[in-house]
């Protein structure tokens, strides 16, 4: 198979171009294709001071047979670190071409200045994965994506999905939702970090901040790539949650709850479900195939 590679930066503002949309639609036709590999989450990269580069292969005849989205930062001056998500992006049948895909990543990061590459590829990567293998990539390094989650799929009618939850929740589920409570799809940023920055005052970590909620949102809801599903007590937002989606997947990715206010309010103890669980019927209603609760730890 006759190869040829090109990298180009992802746009920062401006509407994406063809190229880009052929990007995005083999990602999302591809085994294991993921948001974070999209040019939308390059321009939300761009966006908040990193740098996003996009490496394409593509066979004689033109057609794309790989690529990867590789994120740059530069902690200091001189230095440059990039890593890749879920990825490189090889079309199933081609892997003879992964030699030439890694080959092709590594000429545009030492090109960038590069001094260290993280990669971690998508599920059911083997040539991509013996690719990297040949070229003495190491193990070990942080995670640049969750490595393990549990995905649910939503088409499941309400009795099954409840029968895979623990008996305290389908009881918690059943109990009448407090009178002035509503739950639904919201554009809100601000009240999201406002409630997520209650969640990690109250939890210990660090929340996001408001320009790195704001450069997501701006980024990945025009093009329908994100959604945040707020309940609110008598119009006051009190939690909610915060989803990206892509080829069929909705991901929760953060949460906010100000527990003392849903509580001051009369919202109950167990918002927090309801909203999960308004989150699946809304996600069988999109049309969606899987729920993906955002990842956890790996010993789990």
């Amino acid at each position: 198979m006759r190869l040829a590679s090109s990298v180009r930066r992802v746009g920062a503002t401006h509407p994406p171009a063809d190229a880009e949309r052929e990007w995005d639609r083999f990602v999302s036709e591809c085994p294991g294709g993921d948001l974070v590999q999209a040019s939308c989450w390059g321009r939300f990269k761009r966006a908040v001071g990193q740098d996003a580069r996009l490496v394409t292969l593509r066979a004689a005849s033109g057609e794309v047979v790989g690529g990867a989205q590789i994120v740059l930062s530069r902690p200091a001056p001189g230095l440059a670190a990039g890593y890749v998500a879920r990825g490189p992006v090889l079309r199933p049948g081609c892997a003879e071409a992964a030699g030439a895909l890694v080959d092709a990543v590594l000429s545009a990061v030492r090109s960038a200045g590069v001094r260290a590459l993280i990669v971690q590829p998508p599920e059911g990567a083997a040539a991509v994965v013996a690719a990297l293998d040949e070229r003495d990539f190491g193990s070990g390094c942080p995670a640049v994506a969750p490595e393990a989650t549990i995905r649910i799929d939503p088409r499941l009618p309400d009795g099954e999905l409840l029968e895979g939850m623990s008996r305290m929740r389908r009881r918690n589920l059943r109990k009448p939702v407090p009178p002035g409570l509503s739950i639904e799809l919201a554009e809100d940023v601000e009240a999201f970090q406002r409630l997520h920055a209650a969640t990690a005052e109250r939890q210990g970590f660090r929340a996001f901040d408001p320009a790195s909620l704001r450069a997501q949102w701006g980024a990945l809801a025009p093009e329908g790539r994100c959604a945040i599903m707020m309940a609110r007590q008598d119009g006051v937002p009190v939690a909610a949650a915060w989803f990206t989606r892509f080829a069929g997947t909705i991901t929760y990715k953060m949460a906010g709850w100000d527990a003392a206010l849903a509580e001051r309010l009369g919202a109950g103890r167990h918002v927090n479900e309801l909203l999960h669980w308004e989150s699946f019927r809304w996600a069988r209603e999109s049309g969606a195939v899987r729920v993906d609760l955002g990842g956890l730890a790996r010993d789990v």
